[in-house]
């Protein structure tokens, strides 16, 4: 006769079945969170703002969460990333802040735009027209409309408040 405390050849294979058990879900639960994590790099990207040209809603230093789309399916309005063009990414200024932007979609191509200066452009085709909240922003004032291919994916949220300059 044995006590309660039962250490028989039955209840240490359940004990190592239970531990197998645990195992394979440890390591089928550690393949998945590897595999979003890939997904998720591969589609969405942290950014980190440098300038107040979208404030108020991105200030300096604030962190957003962008997915990564198609061109073609960027809309007028959106808040988007993008790369900025050749030969306005000064290097002096690039040593201190990222080749990209954030700014917001105000024509797609086709559109008529109305500048800060009244005068009016035509969007031309494949070509996004961007601008900054803010009065001093650099944007399609100054580079012109951007290539689609230079835009990388649409803002989603605001992720982090950033601290003042």
């Amino acid at each position: 006769m044995t006590s309660g405390g039962d250490c028989g050849p039955e209840t240490r294979r359940r004990g190592l079945r239970a531990a197998v058990t645990l195992t394979c879900a440890g390591v089928v639960a550690g393949v998945a969170l590897a595999g979003f994590g890939l997904l998720a790099r591969r589609w969405l990207m942290w950014v980190s703002v440098h300038g107040d040209s979208m404030a108020p809603e991105l200030k300096h230093g604030d962190r957003a969460l962008a997915i990564r789309v198609p061109p073609a399916t960027i809309r007028r309005g959106q808040m988007v990333v993008g790369r900025i063009p050749p030969g306005f990414d000064d290097p002096e200024v690039a040593a201190h802040r990222p080749p990209y932007f954030v700014k917001r979609v105000l024509g797609v191509g086709g559109d008529l735009v109305t500048q800060p200066d009244g005068s009016q452009l035509r969007v031309p085709p494949g070509c996004y027209y961007v601008r900054g909240a803010a009065e001093f922003s650099v944007d399609s004032t100054t580079w012109g409309p951007i290539q689609a291919d230079r835009l990388l994916g649409v803002v989603l949220a605001r992720v982090g408040r950033g601290g003042s300059r």
